[in-house]
């Protein structure tokens, strides 16, 4: 099933950049084609995730859910369906809250489209604290595995780095909306 769904998922990439690359953006009304590809292929890998089986590991489904409904947001974004965006964010949040960063940007970029700048501020906010959070906690465990020589070490330091450039995009974006 994870293969299915990882399959969904490049798919529905692909159609993603397809659209960006060279296609005019439209109104969510009027949706072209590589838009609502990569919409329905999202929508069908959320399908598939939800599906699966109670006794399947919820940590595995919470992380699959999470990352489809910000990758689906993206492609509402494009397309400026902003209600749709922030709505798929939410649901994203609700899932996995942290190391999450690309929801809550998208999340806060839909919310400042839709005129909802206090929403957006406090989502921000709450992205920030969240992130500094898990890279907090992300610090602890490469302690630990640096201590006990760790085979995965590296691997953690490359997710620390990643999770540092995202925590940085939220923070420039707070900045930009006089937060910080």
């Amino acid at each position: 099933r994870s293969q299915q769904i990882a399959k969904l998922r490049e798919s529905a990439q692909a159609a993603l950049k397809k659209q960006q690359s060279g296609k005019n953006v439209t109104e969510p009304e009027g949706l072209e084609a590589p838009q609502s590809e990569a919409i329905k292929l999202y929508s069908l890998a959320l399908e598939m995730a939800l599906g699966r089986p109670i006794w399947e590991p919820q940590q595995l489904l919470r992380e699959e859910v999470a990352s489809i409904y910000t990758s689906r947001a993206h492609a509402y974004a494009a397309i400026r369906a902003w209600a749709d965006a922030y709505t798929d964010c939410r649901l994203s949040l609700e899932a996995k809250p942290q190391g999450n960063p690309g929801a809550y940007r998208v999340g806060c970029d839909s919310l400042r489209e839709m005129g909802r700048v206090n929403e957006a501020a406090q989502l921000l906010r709450r992205g920030i604290n969240q992130e500094e959070a898990t890279m907090g906690l992300l610090r602890q465990q490469i302690a630990q595995m640096q201590a006990q020589n760790h085979p995965g070490l590296g691997q953690a330091r490359g997710s620390l780095g990643a999770l540092e450039k995202e925590l940085e995009g939220l923070k420039e974006m707070a900045r930009g909306m006089g937060l910080l």
